[in-house]
């Protein structure tokens, strides 16, 4: 029998999520999916911190510093 982790969204992210096109929410819902089912491992379950269209190679900067934030957010219990 497979665990099934849970997914834990950061508050921003969500309506980030909610904010893109149907088609990549369900890209999205299928990957977060196998990461469930996954080797990822995280007492909480998979926090999803951010959700943008990435449009180049290298993520910006703005968008690590803005990850690591609300991972600290949460981690922390803030959100």
């Amino acid at each position: 029998m497979r665990v099934v982790r849970a997914v834990i969204f950061h508050p921003g992210a969500r309506d980030e999520i909610r904010a893109l096109p149907k088609e990549l929410r369900y890209r999205l819902g299928r990957a977060l999916m196998a990461l469930q089912l996954g080797y990822r491992k995280h007492p909480k379950g998979i926090l999803v911190l951010r959700a943008f269209r990435k449009k180049t190679e290298q993520t910006p900067q703005s968008e690590i510093l803005l990850a690591r934030r609300r991972l600290k957010e949460m981690l922390d219990g803030g959100s």
